[in-house]
């Protein structure tokens, strides 16, 4: 009734629904049974709005006098009450969840300090062998300083006192077939004996390669890390243990490399992508006035192998025999060094070989002449009556190390090919070319790449 625009009854009527036979009292029942519903039912009970009153008036208008207004008060308590349940809720899944991720890293770290346990053990392991082998070496050396008749090389002393011939008397010539030997040395201390010729006044050295160099890369990694690359890789590491200890023959005097060839000696035998294969020292017993051939035959019947003659050929060229009187008399205990450099056709496998004989030479200023059909005067310098002996020591390249640390490799030394090494440890022919010369000889063949 107090609408702006009042519908007929007949209006009401159809949009109520109502049928044919109902009357104006119709509507009057649809209110009524609407407040009754209203006033009688409970389901906002749990409402926090909620108003107690609500029942004392018609259909829970707020404008009534006496309706009281709604509590704000236990509205913002039940806000606050659900924000802390959810503030906890958060806080408990949150936590779970850093639980889980605790024991996920307590898991991973559990693992990766297993592993680095592991590793550090192999570490000690490989680092207290290195160290009972160096011990073992310094001890053997010491023992060879203090009791030289036990030491596997012959002392300088004994060398010293053969500086000139010795005629022994004809019953005492004959050499048995069987002479005895000493007991030999370890590898190790053959090889870093420093001192086994320290009576010496000079050296002769030479380089020697045998079997195809496969080399077909000039990049650096490539050099350690293809095995088919690896004659290169070896002539390198000669070439940094050469640089390392100042053995470089080619470039010094035969009187400055006796020092340098014991430290070079130590290099590589050291040289952790190198591996020992056999150390062997042989006597020599060389006759009066033993000639360049004997002295080359006996050699190479003493070594033996494929490479046999060529290695005895090389030795026997280093024989100082062209010296002058003064030399020869100041230079009287010599080495001939040789290095050997050998790769198998077909193989990638490489070997070094290092090679001396340490003896003694005499000078004589009225040689004399044979007679016969064909004089033949004997040379000015010639070999003594004397016990040499020839040091061999066999190494081969480490091919899974060389491949494992091919970077460490490249940033600790230069590339240096067969050719090149060959010639920095060869002296150069006696009253020959300069050093510089020699060495310019090599120019037009040489493939050195330095990085």
């Amino acid at each position: 009734m107090f609408a702006k625009e009042k519908w007929s009854l007949k209006a009401v009527k159809w949009w109520g629904g109502w049928s044919e036979g109902e009357g104006t009292g119709t509507i009057m029942r649809y209110l009524l049974d609407e407040f009754n519903r209203y006033e009688m039912g409970f389901s906002d009970m749990l409402s926090p709005t909620r108003q107690d009153s609500r029942h004392a008036v018609f259909m829970g208008e707020t404008d009534t006098p006496g309706m009281s207004t709604v509590n704000e008060q236990v509205l913002v308590k039940s806000l606050e009450a659900l924000r802390a349940t959810l503030a906890k809720e958060i806080d408990h899944r949150f936590l779970i969840q850093n639980r889980e991720f605790d024991h996920h890293l307590d898991k991973v770290a559990t693992s990766l300090r297993t592993a680095i346990e592991g590793l550090a053990a192999i570490v000690v392991r490989q680092s207290q062998k290195q160290h009972q082998q160096l011990s073992r070496t310094q001890h053997q050396v010491e023992i060879q300083d203090q009791e030289p008749a036990v030491a596997s090389f012959q002392h300088p002393k004994a060398v010293s006192q053969r500086q000139e011939p010795c005629h022994l008397p004809e019953q005492e010539s004959v050499i048995p077939q069987h002479p005895a030997q000493p007991p030999p040395a370890p590898p190790v201390a053959v090889l870093a004996q420093r001192h086994a010729y320290s009576g010496a006044n000079a050296v002769a050295s030479a380089a020697l390669f045998f079997g195809e160099d496969t080399t077909e890369s000039i990049d650096p990694l490539e050099i350690f890390e293809n095995p088919i690359n690896h004659a290169t890789a070896a002539s390198s590491v000669l070439a940094h243990s050469s640089k390392r200890s100042g053995f470089k023959p080619s470039e010094k005097s035969a009187e400055s490399l006796v020092e340098a060839l014991d430290d070079f000696v130590v290099q590589v035998s050291t040289f952790p992508g190198l591996s020992l294969k056999d150390s062997t020292e042989k006597t020599l017993m060389l006759k009066n006035h033993t000639s360049v051939k004997e002295f080359e035959s006996t050699i190479e019947h003493l070594i033996g192998g494929d490479h046999s003659g060529k290695i005895a050929f090389k030795l026997a060229e280093l024989l100082p025999m062209d010296l002058e009187y003064e030399e020869a008399t100041r230079l009287k205990n010599w080495i001939l060094n040789l290095v050997v450099l050998d790769k198998p056709k077909g193989s990638d496998i490489v070997k070094i070989q290092l090679a001396r004989v340490p003896l003694s030479i005499a000078f004589d200023k009225e040689p004399k002449t044979y007679s016969g059909s064909n004089p033949t005067p004997t040379p000015k310098v010639y070999i003594p009556e004397q016990r040499a002996s020839i040091v061999l020591a066999n190494f081969e390249i480490n091919t899974q190390f060389l491949i494992m640390n091919a970077k460490q490799m490249v940033n600790i030394m230069e590339i240096v090919d067969v050719e090149r090494t060959i010639a920095l440890l060869t002296s150069p022919p006696r009253n020959g070319p300069e050093p510089e010369d020699l060495l310019s000889l090599w120019g037009s063949q040489q493939k050195v790449f330095s990085f």
